[in-house]
């Protein structure tokens, strides 16, 4: 299992397009943009900080998402179904996916703030800096499951619009790009019942040394719950007999 985690690990960061969109694309925005969208960060932080911090999870979250494109694809091809039978197993073949879509979001996590603390000058603390990665990092786990399970649902050409969907639908409405604080009110009330404004909250929280609130971990674990049991839910549904 583990040398099939390192070759699914080396074929993802061999993939120019993985890269593009783990690191280069939110560091690259984070640098362009964010004096543009984020004129007054509402936790006190400076304003690279803050957006570093959203694009860093911007990229882990597409990372986690991207997953589900690559067991659609293997579906397609039936390599799932040999999985099933084979000694490797499908639960080992999942395992595999989710920590690989684990180690991926880690790489954004690390690689974005890395990079664009670098080439911004993006002022942190280094609690701050360590705080805000470890909450990034722990929170996206729920979108390991997710993008797992949208891989069993969907078709190799169909998931491309849920995912991309899932992605800026979500990164947009929970305040990545923009505070929620400057959205009008109907959709500012929308916003905490996406699991990414409850990402940011946890991160943007962590990264001027502030715990999270209860009902952001409350509500990050429910989502982690409801994608575990989707996945579970879809494994069964793709297994059965047709």
């Amino acid at each position: 299992m583990t040398g099939l985690l390192r070759a699914e690990l080396g074929r993802a960061l061999r993939t120019k397009s993985v890269l593009i969109t783990l690191l280069i694309s939110p560091v690259a925005s984070s640098f362009l943009f964010g004096k543009e969208l984020v004129r007054h960060p509402p936790n006190g932080a400076g304003v690279a900080a803050y957006f570093l911090v959203s694009m860093a999870a911007v990229g882990a979250i597409s990372g986690a998402l991207g997953t589900g494109t690559l067991i659609a694809r293997e579906r397609a091809r039936g390599w799932v179904r040999q999985v099933r039978v084979s000694p490797l197993g499908e639960g080992r073949y999942v395992t595999v996916k989710l920590a690989l879509a684990a180690i991926l979001s880690f790489i954004s996590v690390v690689g974005v703030l890395g990079a664009g603390t670098l080439i911004q000058h993006a002022t942190f603390s280094t609690a701050g800096w360590l705080g805000a990665a470890a909450a990034l990092w722990l929170s996206i786990l729920v979108f390991c499951a997710f993008g797992t399970a949208l891989g069993y649902l969907f078709g190799e050409i169909g998931i491309v619009a849920p995912i991309v969907l899932c992605t800026w639908v979500l990164d947009l409405l929970g305040g990545l790009f923009w505070p929620t604080s400057t959205f009008p009110h109907w959709l500012r009330v929308l916003a905490p019942f996406t699991p990414t404004y409850h990402i940011g909250e946890v991160a943007h929280r962590a990264e001027v040394g502030a715990a999270p609130t209860l009902t952001s971990i409350l509500a990050l674990l429910g989502f982690l719950a409801a994608s575990v049991a989707l996945l579970g839910w879809a494994r069964r549904r793709d297994a059965a007999p047709r």
